[in-house]
């Protein structure tokens, strides 16, 4: 019975507060699937990757400065990952996970780091 009780509350406030969505991204192309948000430095980052008409991907960052309604790709060198699926901050480095295959074939994947919020990226650990 408390699950129940549960259950209906939530979707009474997923109801309630989930109604006004707008769509944000003005300088994210459609094409490229967001898989994560981080905030440095009051600002926000999207990772994820763009999917190209031959279903390739290539990682991409972008970062927002005004709460969501710009966004400007952030220019990264030596990611070498085609897919950004995850970023994180820890102790003022962050580290990215991808796969290192270009469309899903034979898949690798990589972890990287950066030192300057994402501007450029080295291979992390042998292992």
């Amino acid at each position: 019975m408390k699950k129940v009780f549960v259950t209906i509350i939530l979707l009474c406030a997923t109801t309630m507060y989930a109604q006004d969505w707008v769509k944000d991204g003005n300088g994210i192309p459609d094409r490229v699937a967001v898989n994560e948000f981080i905030v440095l430095n009051n600002d926000l980052y999207a990772c994820g990757h763009y999917i190209s008409e031959q279903f390739t991907s290539e990682a991409r960052l972008y970062k927002t400065s005004n709460d969501g309604k710009d966004w400007s790709q952030v220019p990264m060198k030596g990611l070498e990952t085609k897919t950004m699926n995850t970023i994180f901050d820890f102790n003022g480095t962050l580290f990215s996970a991808g796969a290192l295959s270009p469309n899903g074939a034979e898949q690798k994947y990589g972890v990287y780091s950066s030192k300057d919020n994402g501007a450029s990226w080295a291979a992390n650990g042998k292992g």
